[in-house]
């Protein structure tokens, strides 16, 4: 797990070279791509890792229009492949984080 933690660490730190949050508090639950986003069109549904990071965020990488301020929120939720480790989606939102009870296992990292 120690691995996973500082693997979801450095795509905290990639997604916002403005990030305040150095140590925000993350759960995972592993389960699969479909799983994690319903309603989502999919191509592929491997199992993976779904991270929930809490703390405040800025997504400097995310796309955006010119001159538009980039996004912020609260929640940063990521889905890692399980086998390869690769970040296959992410999202930023101020909304409540979801419960990812309702995918498995959850463990605090």
């Amino acid at each position: 797990m120690s691995d996973l933690k500082a693997n979801f660490l450095a795509f905290i730190a990639q997604l916002g070279k403005g990030n305040a949050e150095q140590k925000p508090a993350m759960r995972v639950v592993k389960s699969t791509r479909k799983a994690a986003q319903p309603g989502a069109r999919l191509t592929t549904d491997q199992a993976a890792y779904v991270v929930q990071a809490i703390g405040n965020f800025t997504a400097d990488m995310a796309p955006r229009p010119p001159n538009a301020k980039a996004p912020t929120g609260t929640v940063l939720t990521m889905v890692v492949d399980a086998q390869t480790g690769e970040l296959t989606d992410w999202s930023l939102t101020k909304k409540p984080a979801r419960d990812l009870a309702s995918l498995g296992k959850v463990s605090d990292l």
